[in-house]
């Protein structure tokens, strides 16, 4: 996590939090490893997720009042609500529009129940029965009310956009047309690289005609180093 996480994230205060609270850091260990094999993309995850986490939290600090309060200290049943409520928020809402990224509520709910996993497993570890037993009590909230307070309201959202959403498919005579063009350009460059520039070019159409070839899923381009 220290060599490649939390190098890449933003030096704010998002990231200051992020990076000090041991649950959030837990969190993007279980980010980190779940993407473990992929290798160009498992730091983005995780400290995309632990800078989503601390976003929240702040959020919950400001609504309950205490500015230096951490996420075990949040993660109590007084303040289930307050982290239903601020999960809208961080996805946009207000009280007269729809939340603006749905499928942020639908992220923040599995990472909250990661949260909360964790908060019970340094529990354990502590022995602090009292500690486990609260965290008990929010983690029962989470399966019964959550799904109704956060996660009904986001995958409604999204499937109502889905069935609005137009994917117009592209004329097969321009895909054509811009492989031919690649392909000129491809026969047209020089044997013997000179400079950055040209060097730089050439990755760029090679780039762009393997994804053009081969197109499969995203994120498959970049991993074909």
């Amino acid at each position: 996590m220290q060599r490649e996480v939390f190098p890449i994230m933003h030096n704010d205060e998002i990231t200051a939090t992020a990076v000090t609270d041991p649950l959030i850091v837990a969190l993007g260990e279980i980010h980190f490893m779940r993407s473990i094999g992929n290798r160009l993309k498992r730091k983005n995850y995780a400290s995309y997720r632990m800078r989503l986490a601390a976003r929240l939290l702040h959020l919950v600090r400001k609504e309950i009042n205490e500015e230096n309060a951490t996420m075990t200290e949040c993660l109590k049943v007084d303040h289930f609500d307050v982290f239903a409520k601020c999960a809208l928020l961080a996805c946009g809402k207000t009280l007269d529009s729809a939340l603006e990224h749905p499928s942020v509520a639908i992220k923040i709910g599995f990472d909250v129940a990661k949260l909360v996993s964790a908060k019970l497993g340094y529990a354990s570890k502590e022995k602090d029965d009292d500690k486990y037993k609260e965290t008990k009590r929010f983690q029962k909230l989470m399966q019964s009310e959550w799904k109704i307070k956060v996660r009904k309201q986001a995958v409604i959202l999204l499937e109502e956009r889905g069935f609005n959403k137009r994917c117009e498919l592209p004329d097969p005579e321009d895909v054509a047309k811009l492989a031919q063009y690649l392909i000129r350009q491809l026969n047209e460059t020089p044997k013997q690289i000179t400079n950055s520039e040209e060097y730089r070019r050439l990755a760029i159409l090679t780039e762009a005609r393997l994804l053009l070839y081969n197109k499969r899923r995203p994120g498959e381009l970049e991993a074909l180093s």
